[in-house]
């Protein structure tokens, strides 16, 4: 069974038009900065995240936007850094998924795969860092998506390789 952390204060509005009050929202509880997350792209489909994003906009407040996209834009750095630990893991999935070239050290080889995803990420029109999905992120706001994070996972999460919070903000950082 999986593990399930809930974090309050928690406020979900719901409703038609709702999309038209979020800064207001924003404001009521002290928000200084909004992360949107989203999963599919009926969001942008639907007008739904310009309608939000344009209401932040005329109200001033600050926000990053992580879809389906953010995904790619951290992927790359994630591998690069988890890679050394779980080797033959990166190894199988360079030959078998990504059918790369198999000579070289299982590292290189490893490195051809993550390589490889990245062309195709980029190939689909997928940003591969933060800077393509056009995140601007500070120290401060890399330290506090790391924070972030690391809490909502209950202080560290990993299957490839533990990762703790200092090795979040690692990866974000290269992630840029």
């Amino acid at each position: 069974m999986f593990g399930f952390n809930y974090y309050t204060p928690t406020k979900v509005v719901f409703g038609k038009g709702t999309e038209s009050r979020v800064a207001e929202l924003v404001r009521e509880f002290g928000g200084k900065k909004v992360l949107i997350h989203y999963g599919g792209g009926s969001v942008i489909r639907s007008g739904l995240l310009q309608r939000v994003t344009d209401t932040l906009d005329a109200a001033g407040i600050p926000y990053v936007t992580l879809g389906g996209a953010g995904l790619a834009a951290v992927w790359g750095s994630w591998a690069r850094y988890v890679c050394p630990e779980c080797l033959p893991r990166f190894k199988r999935f360079a030959l078998n998924v990504m059918g790369v070239d198999p000579s070289g050290t299982d590292a290189e080889i490893a490195l051809r795969g993550i390589e490889a995803l990245e062309a195709f990420f980029r190939r689909i029109g997928m940003p591969t860092n933060l800077r393509e999905l056009g995140v601007a992120a500070t120290d401060e706001d890399l330290a506090l998506m790391a924070h972030k994070c690391a809490v909502g996972v209950g202080g560290a999460m990993g299957s490839a390789r533990l990762l703790k919070e200092e090795d979040m903000l690692a990866i974000y950082q290269a992630s840029r």
